[in-house]
């Protein structure tokens, strides 16, 4: 995935007709335990709890943490959009590192950090508990001090800050809650009905012959859509850490259950438009912010800013900012972004269009702000997994009848800002803030609503 990754680096290729001016990317963690364990496979994850990170997870953030340090920072391929975009002696002032507060995502963050300027500590600001705050080196040096060898030699240091929030919500630190008109317990039906009869029997064939330990007592009868989708991630979290796959999947059986994952994702998932757009404001209103203060230039007084304690942390010229997220993370950014004509035709067309819909673990998702100096415009460039891959962009008009217009996304400029930011505008819930649960109330599963 990582040769892949940096052969389809593009935006390296540009003339030098643009500067790359902040970047914000969000990153999907690495390889992780199934969040269940059955019978066939708890031997390949002994000691380790259902979810965690696993060792090769975190090799695989490391080494995308290499990969891109050689891009922002070593600038290999001598790119004049991205000369001198990152001054390694200026980190404090110009790299932000953000994690959601799952150990799967703080983890990944931390085998990033280590690939990507591996001589440089990193202080932890942990917004879930400002007592709780640790260093560094404790997470990994503990279990697996070899694979730190070499690394944090503490040149310099940068911020490294742990939100408070569950992962469907995109990095928020505020305590809050969904009010009473919009919030409801999220019913799934058990049966998504988004296999066909023939598909179900297929899969539930598939599954019986390969899993018969689990499935010595499991009728077809008993079989759902949401239990072939679980398997599937089983599947897929256990190939992903083992060497010679356990699981092989024949492609017919792979295409359906792509299918039965996407459609989960962007339509069960997010079946609630209102729901929607609040789990992905906070990082819309975000994205808006950072590039505002480059664009409008802003200074530090900005009460974005100031939220983000960037003014108390010094933070005089941020250009990078890495989230470290969920592909959840993922699927909310384009649920939000890609006009609904577009998305249902990755959903329909899911054989060509799978590595947007299935995101593979360490996937990259990058924003590049940049200027154009021939027309002297402002563009955002968006890419996956090193690739440019959107068409067709929400446009945020909308006409008498409620519907919203498209726009284009060219691949060799990106969409103008101020559309850009129309777009964000758009998808940003009003009050949202007053509308996002945290994870600690996620935990307890107790939701509280008020009028």
């Amino acid at each position: 995935m990582f040769l892949s990754f940096v052969l389809n680096l593009d935006f390296l290729e540009n003339e030098s007709g643009e500067k790359v001016i902040m970047i914000i990317n969000l990153l999907r963690h690495g390889a992780r335990a199934p969040n269940k364990f059955i019978k066939e496979i708890e031997h390949i994850f002994p000691g380790l709890n259902p979810g965690k990170l696993t060792l090769n997870g975190f090799r695989q953030m490391n080494n995308l943490g290499r990969t891109m340090r050689k891009i922002y920072i070593e600038n290999y391929k001598n790119s004049t959009s991205l000369n001198n975009f990152i001054d390694e002696k200026n980190l404090q002032n110009e790299f932000l590192l953000i994690s959601s507060p799952y150990d799967r995502a703080i983890e990944s963050g931390i085998g990033y950090a280590y690939g990507f300027l591996p001589n440089n500590d990193f202080n932890i600001i942990d917004f879930t508990d400002l007592n709780k705050n640790y260093n560094s080196k404790s997470l990994y040096h503990k279990n697996n001090p070899e694979i730190l060898e070499g690394y944090h030699k503490e040149k310099n240091t940068y911020n490294f800050l742990i939100e408070d929030k569950n992962r469907d919500v995109l990095f928020h630190s505020k305590k809050c809650e969904y009010p009473s008109h919009i919030y409801t317990h999220l019913k799934i039906d058990k049966n998504f009905t988004f296999l066909l009869e023939q598909e179900k029997h297929e899969v539930y064939n598939f599954y019986k012959n390969t899993m018969n330990l689990t499935f010595a007592n499991i009728t077809k009868e008993l079989f759902s859509d949401k239990f072939a989708r679980s398997l599937y991630t089983l599947m897929r979290c256990t190939n992903a850490n083992i060497k010679n796959k356990l699981f092989d999947i024949p492609k017919k059986i792979k295409i359906s259950l792509e299918k039965l994952f996407g459609k989960y994702l962007f339509n069960v998932r997010t079946n609630n438009e209102n729901i929607t757009k609040i789990t992905i404001s906070p990082f819309f209103e975000h994205l808006m912010n950072f590039f505002d203060h480059k664009f409008f230039n802003f200074d530090l007084e900005n009460k974005f800013l100031n939220f983000w304690k960037l003014k108390d942390l010094n933070y005089t010229n941020v250009k990078l900012v890495t989230y470290s997220g969920h592909d959840y993370n993922f699927v909310g950014v384009f649920k939000n972004l890609l006009h609904p004509n577009t998305l249902e035709k990755y959903l329909n067309e899911i054989e060509k269009f799978r590595k947007f819909i299935v995101f593979p673990f360490a996937s990259n998702l990058d924003f590049h702000l940049i200027k154009n100096n021939k027309d002297g415009k402002f563009y955002v460039r968006i890419f996956i997994n090193g690739e440019e891959i959107f068409e067709k962009l929400r446009s945020g008009i909308f006409d008498e009848n409620g519907l919203e217009s498209e726009v284009d996304y060219d691949i060799k400029k990106g969409v103008e800002y101020k559309v850009f930011r129309r777009i964000l505008s758009s998808r940003i819930f009003e009050n949202y803030d007053s509308c996002i649960h945290t994870i600690k109330k996620k935990k307890n599963k107790e939701y509280k609503v008020h009028n």
